[in-house]
């Protein structure tokens, strides 16, 4: 769209120049130079108009402003004009929230500034990229360019800039809930500041560390830092930064529960920007107020100033604003039982961030960052839903608000399919899979539970409050299935911490050479274990199933997709969860239909491509002789050579994988890369990303790996290697959710090859296979066994 519009604009251009030069005549070197004199006049003359009008929050005219300046400076040649133009633009999308139009204005104007030599404002530029980043959620990029950026700034001693970009750093890592390093870079912007007595550098400096401190909960230390920065801010004048250390002096009180020395500090801040006729102040200290009044009661009054914020965002075109502001006004509206106006504002809410969103393009990891914004309002809309009595459409949104990128990804063959199911989908895909589905939502502490069975019936059940959160009894879950040592919460309490570290890391993790005596065979130590079947499974057990073997389908939500399903223990009966029951997991049941699809129409494949203990490992890591034992047995039962040791290169999986009918690899593992063999092309770690961007054909990826079921926890669910297989295009992946023991793991993939030759479901073949590697008394702790997860179709 952006390419487009500048080429209308360049037509404007032409036209007056045509006027100019007059009619009917050649127009000669003075004339020309006088023309060009104007034309220069003329593009500083949008230039600076549109700097004035995005000032004053009027983004649209201002990228009216800067497209015309920006036609003029290429008619005239004016390449450093040009490079500044597109800059502002990239600016001004930005605000719109058009970020895919943004980052390629921006990047027009990287490429012209380093082709002219300005490193000036090549620094600059790439400040801006990262302001684009931070909106989208990308932290780490932000990072990676204002790094760059302050390497530039300090070659060429710009202290201002250097400033500046410290300030950028230190706000991403507040972002990325790294208060310290976050405090560590504004401590160097206020250090150098007052050095060279940039006031206002100090003055932003006070505000940014105030922020940090707002976010660690310590407010009186937040208000001591933006009181100083308001403070030089009046002292320099700057009315944008008074305001903004008003509005963040108000949002520290709001904490502290001072709501009405709050709310006068918004209404500073309001008829500050009102008489600067800056909206987007306007807009924010709206918003600001309607918090106030919201926490004090006062919801009319709250719903009012939502209201203006709103009005002003959507004349604005400030797309994420309107989401914002429609979102709280949705939560307002649902306080006092207006449940209507309250559905239809979250349901615009979600619209709104989905036009953003479908804009970020084919770019999943922004798709996948961005998404974060939505999940409050797709959380509230469960909870407007379910207190109407509407479970049924509250399941629809709980579907709709998870793996969203992905579903969309595997659907994108079919043009004309729904980018989201309907209770009629829904009840299409668990009559196909012929399981009873169970779909998880944790709402605000709370979980909400569905169980839909293979005839169509629905049923919603709900806690009425709960002891712990639903991250404590996942991490107590995994702890009691991976401690054979635990006995109870508090004797694993110091594990817990490290476990919560590593579980929100990308850490390598090697697969295990582990055996456990007989002494850890008791259940003593599996409190974790019976507390989550207790809190997942008991409240819904007479819905479920009684049949042996009965399949079950869940759906989890968040962190619960890291948990031990398969191992979790009935206390009453002291049967575990695959006693009962075939299990899988799936991402969405809209993801469900896509694997199901796939799997329906995958051509017949090639050989089967089987990889066992690469030799040597890459970066050092330790042999894996059970690995290689267990894929050469595998590859005997299919009468196919397998890749070990010195065979297992990544060149050698790459050049046959995208034909197997299915993959096997016994090696080490970690939540993005799988180990290989390096060679003179690759690395030998194949990546996430590496597999996230290849088109497969196998019906079945086993990782006999660590780790290959973890990642990071989004609303998107867990981004792991698992994950990855699936967008690629495999139907069923089999992945693990913790360092898995090497000898162990290779008697259970040898049951599980038998049990598909003999014909059974690959969901059946697992169950099978983890029930008889538990049988052994060497293997008994779940720790050898439950760690192995189906993930996707079952047949």
């Amino acid at each position: 769209m952006g390419k487009r519009w500048q080429g209308a604009i360049a037509f404007g251009a032409a036209a007056t120049i045509a006027a100019w030069a007059g009619v009917g005549g050649a127009i000669g070197a003075n004339e020309v130079q006088i023309v060009q004199v104007r034309q220069h006049q003329e593009a500083q003359h949008f230039f600076q108009q549109g700097i004035q009008q995005f000032d004053a929050g009027q983004f649209r005219e201002a990228l009216q402003s800067w497209g015309q300046s920006l036609a003029l400076y290429r008619v005239i040649g004016d390449r450093q004009g040009e490079a500044n133009a597109l800059g502002n633009l990239g600016l001004a999308y930005r605000y719109l929230g058009q970020y895919e139009q943004a980052v390629d204005f921006i990047h027009q104007a990287l490429e012209i500034k380093q082709e002219i030599g300005d490193r000036r404002g090549l620094g600059r530029s790439l400040g801006n990229l990262g302001l684009v980043y931070r909106s989208l959620g990308q932290y780490e990029l932000a990072i990676d360019v204002y790094q760059r950026s302050l390497v530039i700034s300090k070659e060429l001693h710009d202290h201002s800039s250097i400033i500046n970009t410290l300030g950028n750093l230190g706000t991403a890592y507040r972002y990325l809930g790294q208060y310290d390093q976050a405090i560590n870079f504004h401590q160097q912007a206020l250090a150098l500041a007052q050095e060279v007595r940039f006031r206002q550098g100090e003055a932003n400096a006070l505000g940014s560390l105030g922020s940090a401190y707002y976010f660690l909960g310590q407010y009186d230390q937040a208000i001591s830092f933006q009181e100083r920065s308001l403070s030089i801010s009046q002292e320099t004048g700057n009315r944008y930064a008074q305001m903004a250390s008003l509005g963040n002096l108000g949002s520290s009180y709001h904490a502290l529960g001072q709501y009405e020395r709050a709310i006068d500090f918004h209404h500073q801040a309001l008829a500050l920007s009102q008489a600067m006729g800056d909206q987007q102040g306007i807009a924010d200290s709206f918003n600001n107020l309607g918090n106030g009044y919201d926490a004090l009661g006062q919801h009319e009054n709250a719903i009012a100033a939502y209201q203006q914020s709103l009005a002003l965002k959507r004349v604005m075109g400030d797309r994420q604003g309107v989401a914002h502001s429609l979102y709280n006004l949705g939560s307002a509206y649902s306080v006092i039982n207006r449940f209507d106006d309250a559905e239809m504002a979250l349901r615009q809410s979600l619209e709104a961030f989905d036009s953003i969103r479908y804009d970020l393009g084919d770019n999943d990891a922004n798709k996948v960052s961005f998404f974060e914004q939505q999940m409050g309002a797709y959380q509230k809309l469960q909870i407007v839903l379910t207190a109407t009595d509407r479970a049924e459409a509250a399941l629809e949104v709980a579907d709709r608000a998870r793996a969203r990128s992905l579903a969309e990804f595997l659907a994108e063959d079919q043009p004309k399919a729904p980018t989201s199911l309907d209770l009629d989908g829904i009840r299409q895909v668990i009559r196909e899979q012929n399981a009873t589905a169970i779909i998880y939502s944790d709402l605000g502490g709370i979980l909400y539970t569905w169980v839909v069975r293979p005839d169509g019936h629905i049923t919603l059940r709900h806690e009425q409050s709960a002891d712990e959160t639903v991250y404590d009894t996942m991490l107590h879950a995994r702890s009691s299935a991976t401690n054979p040592n635990a006995d109870g919460r508090g004797a694993v309490a110091s594990d817990l911490g490290q476990w919560s570290a590593n579980l929100r890391s990308t850490i390598a993790r090697d697969r295990a050479v582990v055996s456990l005596s007989r002494d850890d065979l008791s259940n003593t130590g599996e409190t974790g274990l019976g507390d989550a079947y207790q809190r997942l499974i008991a409240p819904i057990a007479d819905l479920l199933p009684t049949d042996p073997g009965a399949r079950l389908i869940i759906v989890p939500d968040r962190e619960l997709g890291l948990i031990p399903w398969a191992a979790l223990r009935d206390p009453a009966s002291d049967r575990r969860l695959i006693d009962r029951y075939t299990l899988t997991l799936a991402p969405s049941l809209q993801t469900l239909r896509e694997t199901h699809r796939r799997r329906q129409n995958l051509p017949p494949g090639g050989p089967p491509l089987i990889v066992g203990n690469p030799a040597p490992m890459p970066n050092g890591l330790d042999p894996l002789p059970h690995a290689e034992r267990e894929a050469i047995a595998i590859a005997q039962r299919h009468h196919i050579t397998p890749l070990v040791g010195a065979a297992a290169t990544e060149t050698a999986v790459k050049q046959t994988w995208q034909t197997a009918r299915w993959l096997h690899f016994a090696t080490h593992g970690d939540p993005g890369w799988i180990a290989l063999r390096r060679d003179r092309t690759n690395d030998g770690l194949l990546t996430s990303e590496e597999i996230f961007n290849s088109h497969l054909q196998a019906e079945l990826v086993v990782m006999s790996a660590c780790d290959t079921g973890r990642g990071n926890v989004t609303g998107e669910g867990i981004l792991s290697l698992a994950r990855a297989f699936l967008r690629a295009g495999t139907p069923s992946v089999i992945a693990t959710l913790w360092q898995v023991p090497d000898d162990a793991t290779a008697f259970l993939m040898d049951i599980f090859y038998r049990e598909l030759a003999a014909g059974a479901s690959k969901a059946a073949a697992l169950r099978t296979a983890q029930l008889e590697t538990r049988a052994q008394p060497q293997y008994a702790h779940p720790r050898n066994w439950a760690a192995f997860i189906l993930i996707g179709e079952a047949n």
